[in-house]
């Protein structure tokens, strides 16, 4: 009995290991089975849903076209307003009246524009044109200059630098006052560079230079110009290397005493104060110093010091010419800092002349 108990033993470990053996086999297959259970489910279901059926509106949700134009428009002004603002904060010339007003407290009484014409006599032109206006302007206010009007016999112009323009203005100026038969004597004092006798078409021959020499005699440097009858001119002469020594000789205060009587106007054209200094020579002889000043050219500085300087040398009658305005703001109306008559160089004044005289025909 004992014996058998072994092979008892021996038969139900076999039989358990059976049965493991046939509840592992059971279990895989269940897996398998709900497997592809699963993937029979899942090939025969879709992949995605319809859960609402899209929609579109009548304009485009994004980009905002309204808000992009507004953009385009206003962003190119901000940013070329503040680069201007930039550019004439950091600039050290004069670009605006203001300026020569906060600088100085002499009065600006012309404004001239920046001429194109080829020719610089603008004002010996029949042609009526925005410019030829500015220096009637100029020439009323000039003679308004004193009380009661009218008592400037003598009138020198002069600026800061060269290329101002003072030249231009001085031979233009004495054009518009021989135009109202006044007769003018332009004097051509730069004795260093003179530009009028080109400007005016003349030969360069015996001037003030040569008289202050005692080379030629006043008679003889006073000639009338072909512009017109009641405009006579007085070059500089022969220049010499000593020509600002020669002003101190004394001579000079008889000539213009001697032009005086042969002319209701003298217009003296002088050269730059910075560089040369003949100007506190000849301005205790005049009623009136004219200064150019040319826009976008001349520094600060120069106009910041005018009154000191002028008060050193005891000038106190001087007025201001600015001098070069070029065109600004946008369209042919704008002039300077906002003009508003005028179209560029031609008056409206000349448009409505012509449509007149094509009217009346």
């Amino acid at each position: 009995m004992a014996n058998a108990i072994p092979l008892k033993e021996k038969e139900l470990v076999e039989v358990s290991r059976q049965r493991n053996i046939t509840a592992d086999i059971y279990a895989y297959l269940l897996q398998k089975r709900e497997e592809a259970a699963s993937y029979a489910v899942s090939t025969i279901l879709p992949d995605s849903y319809v859960v609402d059926k899209a929609t579109s509106s009548q304009f485009p949700v994004s980009p905002k076209k309204a808000l992009v134009s507004i953009l385009a428009l206003v962003f190119p002004l901000i940013l070329g307003g503040g680069l201007i603002s930039m550019k004439t904060a950091v600039n050290n010339k004069i670009l605006f009246r203001s300026d020569i007003e906060g600088l100085t407290s002499f009065p600006v009484i012309g404004e001239i524009i920046e001429t194109k014409f080829k020719n610089s006599l603008v004002t010996a032109s029949k042609e009526r044109s925005f410019i030829v206006e500015q220096f009637r302007l100029l020439r009323s206010s000039i003679k308004n200059l004193t009380t009661p009007p009218g008592l400037i016999k003598r009138l020198v112009i002069t600026s800061s630098i060269e290329g101002e323009g003072k030249s231009f203005i001085a031979t233009n100026l004495a054009i518009s006052f021989a135009k109202i038969n006044k007769k003018v004597v332009l004097l051509e004092m730069d004795l260093h560079q003179p530009t009028i006798s080109e400007m005016l078409g003349l030969e360069r021959g015996l001037g003030i230079t040569d008289y202050l020499m005692g080379k030629a005699k006043m008679e003889e440097i006073l000639h009338q110009t072909p512009i017109n009858p009641d405009l006579y001119f007085v070059g500089a002469g022969n220049l010499e290397e000593d020509a600002s020594e020669l002003l101190l000789n004394g001579k000079i205060e008889k000539l213009l005493d001697y032009l005086g009587t042969k002319a209701d106007i003298l217009i003296i054209d002088m050269p730059p104060v910075n560089p040369i200094t003949d100007l506190y020579v000849i301005a205790p002889h005049a009623d009136q110093v004219l200064y150019v000043v040319r826009h976008g050219k001349v520094p600060k500085n120069n106009i910041k010091v005018l009154n000191d300087n002028m008060e050193t040398h005891n000038i106190k009658n001087v007025a201001l010419i600015f001098n070069g305005i070029k065109k600004r703001g946008l369209g042919k109306f704008s002039y300077g800092y906002g003009y508003g008559y005028g179209n560029d160089y031609k008056s409206s004044y000349d448009s409505y002349g012509k449509a007149r005289k094509k009217k009346l025909v």
